[in-house]
């Protein structure tokens, strides 16, 4: 399947005669542009082929805020490759056409998402507003833990503020789906439990996902997730905000590691 859709990418680019790509420019409510450079609303891309029930990470801004798909100082987002998995790590390839949803989110905005049928020709899907989310959220524990070679765990701890836009007290669901990928093709998707919790505007609400394990089977370098959303309890897909944490599998050493590898995510994610 995978040298299928490497093949097809390519076939793509020749009949075009040119590398299309999927673009966007990213503003608040107040129309000022949101960009991936770190600070305290750095905004987070994630675009996502398609199949069925199922979504696959294709392509997306993690990592340094140069990189391709992470939006610029002035929001605007460029993507025309993706990222194709095989035995011997992820290669990038231009886009083929297909059915693909790009996922926005920023700490203090609602998280976005926008269904692209994209058709093999540049794609401009305008201006994308993001709103200002009734929370905030902070990992207590850090974005990243290295776990030993023998295994170990981990439990990411969160702290949910108050956003001064909603004056009362009012309830969100907590929804954890761990994921996980190894350049090897390792890979592992469930839920991790949900739970309801009460934020209020005087103080923060902290609370910590299930403990996470990580087996000694699990090859080293490997990264496993945890990829903690948001939402209202009375609708899933109205989501307030989003925010990962990680677990690296440590090599041997003397072992040089590779890059991380995009890691999958549900869609949506829902109880």
């Amino acid at each position: 399947m995978k040298i299928l859709l490497i093949a097809l990418s390519f076939l793509v680019v020749l009949a075009s005669g040119a590398q299309a790509n999927i673009v966007a420019r990213v503003t608040d409510a107040d129309g000022v542009p949101l960009s991936s450079a770190d600070g305290d609303t750095r905004l987070y891309v994630e675009l996502a082929l398609l199949s069925g029930a199922y979504r696959e990470y294709v392509a997306g801004c993690y990592g340094a805020p140069t990189d391709e798909g992470c939006a610029d100082m002035n929001g605007m987002i460029y993507i025309d490759s993706m990222l194709v998995g095989g035995p011997d790590g992820y290669v990038e390839v231009p886009l083929i056409p297909g059915q693909y949803e790009l996922t926005l989110w920023a700490n203090g905005k609602m998280l976005k998402r926008t269904p692209i049928r994209y058709n093999g020709v540049h794609t401009d899907l305008g201006v994308i507003v993001m709103h200002v989310s009734p929370i905030r959220v902070e990992l207590v524990s850090g974005m990243f833990k290295y776990i030993p070679s023998r295994g170990g765990t981990f439990r990411p701890a969160v702290q949910v503020y108050h956003n001064a836009n909603v004056p009362t007290r009012f309830t969100v669901r907590m929804h954890t789906v761990v994921t996980g990928m190894a350049i090897n093709d390792f890979g592992t998707m469930y839920g991790a439990g949900s739970q309801d919790l009460t934020v209020r505007p005087d103080v923060p609400t902290r609370r910590s996902t299930e403990t996470i394990r990580i087996s000694r089977k699990v090859p080293a370098a490997s990264w496993t997730c945890a990829n903690i959303q948001f939402s209202d309890p009375k609708d899933p897909h109205t989501v307030y905000g989003r925010i990962t944490a990680c677990a690296v599998k440590q090599a041997p050493l003397g072992t040089p590691t590779p890059p991380p590898t995009p890691v999958p995510t549900p869609r949506p994610l829902t109880n």
